[in-house]
């Protein structure tokens, strides 16, 4: 079902890139978890092409993806097309991907307004399991919370305080240990949470200077450089 989603997806910014005539009106694409991928393969599809003028195109993602793309350049690239990027709003924001990915660093950067807590800290973890309900009411703006996996009984009190709250972006939680995350946010969070999934660079955030006119230093990297050190981001700092 996911592919034949994504092909529907890549069918249809092809034909509106290349429309004649204004035969489509109107086209939204996307949801609260429309995830850094996907805005990818839509960056890529768009690159370069610009939309009918007579046709509106929206496509929809969580802030914190929005964010992510505006970062590695890709919501540049979609509305050079035309197309108009609009944020859903959730309550909880989850960063999702494996350690020194970049979760924390990302998360920190675009939420710099909310406190940071992490579970690691085992005086820290412990308050959290004693008392989750007078942990959780520490933080009446909301916070980010790393590791949160590891305080399974967090998430069934944050559903009911999300839920009370109805601000959105209210708690930003990242976990390394993907599987354990997700089941618990389909179980206590499920509807109420942007999902965005952080992976290592990629070659082409590397070099992306050749194209983008900024930022990389690592342009004239060679293969088997590359293949030696790996692709995460505290190699390159």
């Amino acid at each position: 079902a996911r592919e034949q989603k994504m092909k529907l997806k890549k069918v249809t910014a092809e034909k509106l890139s290349k429309a004649k005539t204004s035969t489509v009106d109107w086209v939204f694409l996307g949801c609260p978890h429309f995830s850094i991928q996907e805005f990818a393969s839509i960056a890529t599809l768009l690159a370069g092409k610009r939309i009918h003028s007579g046709v509106t195109v929206w496509i929809s993602s969580s802030q914190a993806v929005k964010a992510l793309a505006d970062i590695m350049g890709y919501s540049s690239i979609i509305e050079a097309s035309g197309a108009k990027i609009v944020c859903e709003t959730c309550p909880v924001v989850a960063l999702t991907g494996p350690r020194q990915s970049g979760k924390t660093t990302l998360a920190r950067s675009v939420f710099p307004q909310k406190t940071y807590i992490t579970l690691e800290a085992p005086d820290t973890l412990a308050i959290a399991e004693k008392d989750p309900r007078g942990f959780l009411a520490g933080f009446q703006d909301g916070a980010i919370i790393d590791e949160i996996q590891r305080s399974p009984a967090l998430f069934s009190y944050l559903q009911s305080i999300v839920d009370l709250d109805g601000r959105t972006g209210l708690y930003v939680l990242t976990g390394s240990q993907q599987f354990g995350l997700l089941s618990r946010i389909s179980q206590s969070l499920a509807g109420r949470v942007g999902l965005v999934q952080l992976l290592p660079f990629s070659y082409r955030e590397l070099v992306r200077d050749e194209e983008n006119k900024g930022a990389s230093s690592f342009v004239n990297i060679n293969l088997d450089e590359l293949l030696y050190k790996g692709l995460y981001p505290p190699i390159y700092d």
